[in-house]
């Protein structure tokens, strides 16, 4: 038991340095995202995560939003939105079609899991007419099938 208590101590001390080294340098936020998922602390990962998603890298946003739909699909609906218009509109990014594709295949996976699938469809329609001057994506969304309806 002390030991457990302990080690409590010393996580919370731990998470504590971190926390104030990102209020002094935004840089380590993707390691206290790290550091929170690892000691369990998936809600404040996720809150935390969420207020400064444009700070973390592209690969840490993605699991922050995987980890979070397992169980609350409906959280993770808008910031996977804007990360699939991020990229869209990414004009650097020469995959950028290929990765709004993937992105949209989870979104329709969170969708599906609280039994919206009419929503995604409303969603693909309008994203389809937001970018129609965009064959590229058209072809790619095509291809893609993600449309329930089609």
């Amino acid at each position: 038991m002390a030991d457990t208590n302990r080690d409590e101590t010393h996580t919370e001390w731990a998470l504590t340095v971190v926390r104030d080294r990102v209020a002094r340098q935004p840089g380590h936020l993707p390691h206290l995202i790290d550091a929170l998922h690892h000691t369990g602390r998936d809600d404040e990962a996720w809150h935390t995560g969420l207020a400064r998603l444009d700070e973390l890298p592209a690969r840490q946003r993605v699991e922050l939003l995987h980890r979070r739909q397992q169980g609350h699909p409906a959280d993770v609906r808008e910031p996977y939105r804007a990360l699939v218009n991020a990229h869209l509109l990414d004009s650097h990014d020469k995959r950028r079609y290929d990765t709004a594709t993937t992105l949209l295949r989870h979104l329709r996976d969170a969708y599906a899991a609280t039994d919206e699938t009419d929503q995604f469809a409303k969603y693909l329609d309008e994203l389809r007419g937001q970018h129609r001057r965009r064959p590229a994506f058209l072809a790619k969304l095509d291809a893609a099938r993600l449309h329930p309806d089609r």
